[in-house]
């Protein structure tokens, strides 16, 4: 079976993109297993565009902007940051309500 090129091309930016997740704060990298949890596949090549710059930044920052102790400066940026707190914060929740159940 042949696959699509643009199907491909779209998966090997989606792993490149989960390589690069991989940090060395261990707290960065629990929000980004989240992340990819919740969207195992990068559609949106803008998405990816903007997710590859905020990958490119520091351990250090990149934890800034996702703990809420820095602002991303840019809107675009802010959406994305935006997606990877929700799917920390949705998981938390989720845990949570695993263990009162």
């Amino acid at each position: 079976m042949n696959e699509c090129a643009p199907d491909r091309e779209a998966r090997v930016r989606t792993q490149k993109l989960r390589w690069a997740s991989r940090r060395a704060l261990l707290e960065l990298d629990l929000m980004f297993e989240q992340f990819w949890r919740q969207q195992p596949e990068i559609i949106d090549e803008e998405l990816a565009q903007r997710l590859e710059e905020l990958l490119a930044l520091e351990d250090i920052d990149l934890w800034r902007l996702l703990s809420g102790q820095a602002n991303a400066l840019e809107p675009r940026m802010q959406e994305v940051v935006a997606l990877i707190r929700n799917a920390m914060q949705s998981s938390t929740s989720n845990h949570t309500m695993g263990i009162m159940s």
